[in-house]
């Protein structure tokens, strides 16, 4: 029987080795971090609708649907704010997490993988991360909630969490992850100064999206900083300090980590929070240990720049601009790493190098980039060498599966967020200067924040049809899991609305392959044959599927 389609495959996969993460902590005793003093004895007010404080601290939804978070204090505490300020909302996230991923893992699966578990060696976790992260985050788990006690202790869930974004690297040739960014100066932005754009491509369900996060940071120590998650998430997905220094994560080309380390995430919290230079960044990143391929776009407003720092499990290089330009996609491009065996077959089994010629191409097509052009780069869903590609494929920079999406400027110290589900929609912008003065003090007024509208696209019969071959596709996807019948008027219906996109033709393709109606199955499959499919696995699967009809 052919295998079930990639989102299964995916959640199955990312659900097996977070199993295997949570076991193997259970048997290690991980232990919660001493921490010193009291409790926050402060209690959450509710000053407004969806706006709490607890002490300076704060949460508050804004007009734009996003929530704001600010803490300061030392470590221990300022996980304690979190946890209480956004306890429901953890809740929420942790809840839609297991119900899209460890849910979905068969009994028998997860106990065929335990016996692996106590094999792996070397795995003291807590070794590779800092302490102040470490009672950071037991603060925030001392509110989390009782219903997954079954799956592990709080403390030892939060921590896991945490490594979420690294073990979706190990599933990535399942196109979970395709994160694209660039970064431009001098001669190639308005008034020569840093530019940096990224799309944060992580996907495990639309209910984990749902509630975005960004969270203003005061610690005792460090640098204050701004990131953009989701609630209950300490680490750094993309990000800037008050130094003008910022970061963001691209995935690297995707390796069985060797051992548990230190989680990306939080190897890009340490850099935001003690670098103000890319040197320090630099010097930072050599200290520590990771368990995955990973590429750190950063740029710095002191240094006038941006670097990529690639990095693995046991070394650290950098790749520095051409032309007061940078691109990054899912490959390394150092010239240690670039004949690296895993790079070069992830080239060519992946969009990656595509994407990133796309960037290159997209941004040197523009005489200059401003904010505006930037995100026009971030929303690209055109097409590429005279072919056209469907909405959703992963050989465009937007594939439409994006956590969130972000425009930097250092120098200015604004981060330009993306508020809705994809690029097309508006884009905020936050003053961090202006920000981080308001936030310690309530007496200032409300910054008017600057806005780029949602694209004209979103009010187009275009989205409309888009958005009814989305829900129609994940609903299929799931019936067909869950043995529901369904016709090809069925599927003709929904592949109608993205003719172009090559997935229906082959949903449809499986699904008929598995009801043995060879006819069917063997016209759709051909279909998807003619369109671009980035994928080599998708091309052999279709093809395998098709000598299996004939």
């Amino acid at each position: 029987m052919a295998l079930k389609k990639r989102y299964r495959l995916v959640l199955i996969g990312i659900g097996v080795l977070l199993l295997l993460y949570i076991v193997f902590y259970l048997l290690v005793s991980v232990s919660p971090p001493e921490v010193s003093g009291s409790d926050l004895e402060v209690e959450r007010k509710q000053v407004g609708e969806n706006h709490y404080v607890l002490g300076k601290n704060s949460l508050k939804k804004n007009e734009y649907g996003v929530w704001e978070m600010y803490v300061e204090g030392d470590a221990y505490h300022r996980g304690q704010a979190i946890g209480k300020l956004s306890e429901e909302l953890i809740y929420f996230q942790e809840s839609s997490f297991v119900e899209e991923v460890i849910g979905m893992l068969p009994y028998k699966v997860m106990m065929r993988f335990l016996k692996y578990v106590v094999a792996w060696e070397n795995r003291d976790i807590q070794a590779y991360i800092p302490d102040e992260f470490e009672r950071e985050i037991y603060g925030i788990s001392k509110y989390c909630s009782d219903d997954f006690d079954y799956i592990g202790p709080k403390f030892h869930r939060k921590l896991f969490y945490h490594s979420a974004h690294d073990i979706g690297h190990t599933v990535q040739n399942m196109g979970l992850v395709g994160c694209s960014a660039f970064s431009a100066w001098g001669r190639h932005t308005v008034d020569g100064e840093i530019i940096t754009g990224r799309n944060f491509d992580f996907y495990i369900g639309e209910a984990f999206k749902k509630n975005k996060l960004l969270l203003y940071m005061k610690p005792k120590k460090g640098y204050a900083f701004a990131s953009y998650s989701w609630p209950g998430m300490i680490g750094v997905l993309s990000g800037m300090n008050e130094k003008g220094l910022t970061i963001s994560l691209n995935a690297g080309p995707p390796e069985m980590p060797r051992s548990a380390k230190m989680p990306v995430s939080l190897l890009a919290r340490e850099i935001l929070q003690y670098a103000s230079t890319i040197q320090e960044a630099l010097e930072i990143a050599k200290q520590r240990e990771i368990f995955v391929a990973e590429s750190f776009v950063i740029s710095s407003a002191i240094d006038g720049t941006s670097i990529i720092i690639e990095k693995t499990a046991d070394t650290t290089l950098v790749v520095q601009p051409q032309d007061d330009l940078l691109f990054c996609t899912n490959h390394f491009q150092s010239e240690a790493f670039a004949e690296m065996e895993s790079n070069v077959e992830f080239q060519t089994i992946s969009s990656t190098q595509r994407r990133m010629n796309r960037l290159n191409l997209l941004i040197k097509e523009k005489d200059s980039l401003d904010v505006e052009a930037s995100v026009a780069v971030l929303r690209d869903m055109g097409e590429q060498e005279e072919k056209a590609l469907g909405i959703g494929n992963e050989e465009n920079i937007n594939i439409m599966i994006t956590h969130h999406s972000i425009v930097f400027q250092p120098e200015k110290l604004l981060m330009w967020i993306s508020v809705g589900d994809s690029p097309m929609d508006a884009y905020v912008a936050y003053d961090l200067k202006s920000e981080f003065a308001r936030s310690s003090d309530s007496s200032t007024p409300p910054i008017e924040q600057a806005k780029i509208p949602a694209s004209d696209w979103i009010r187009s019969q275009a989205y409309t049809n888009y958005e009814f071959y989305y829900s129609r596709y994940i609903e299929m996807e799931k019936g067909i899991d869950a043995d529901k019948v369904y016709s090809n008027k069925d599927f003709d219906e929904m592949i109608s609305k993205n003719p172009k996109l090559y997935k229906g033709y082959l949903l449809a393709g499986e699904y008929f392959q598995e009801q043995n109606n060879c006819t069917l199955a063997v016209g759709y499959l051909k279909q998807a044959l003619t369109k671009v499919i980035p994928w080599d696995k998708d091309v052999k699967q279709i093809k395998e599927l098709i000598r299996a009809c004939e």
